[in-house]
């Protein structure tokens, strides 16, 4: 409809060869970015996450950012918390 629109930009998007749960131990993402993630997570016991709702859920990039690791986040200690307008999250 729009064929002259620019692209918006989705944020941490990364295309990869590989599925994300065929990833593991020290292999390594074809993003520099998704490495830094990736290591961040395995360095840590466990998160709280505080997000905002977004269509009665937590937002898109969220997501991608968390089902774009697999192994990393097995034994991981997690706490999400969500806010909102309408009866939260």
């Amino acid at each position: 409809m729009y064929p002259n629109a620019p692209m918006h930009p989705l944020g941490p998007v990364s295309v990869e060869d590989v599925i994300p749960a065929l990833v593991s131990g020290d292999q390594r993402y074809a993003s520099d970015n998704i490495n830094d993630w990736s290591r961040l997570v395995r360095s840590c016991s466990g998160f709280t996450i505080l997000t905002p709702q977004y269509n009665w859920g937590y937002p898109g990039e969220l997501k991608n950012a968390l089902a774009h690791l697999y192994f990393e986040w097995r034994d991981k200690l997690v706490m999400l918390v969500t806010y909102g307008g309408h009866g939260g999250g």
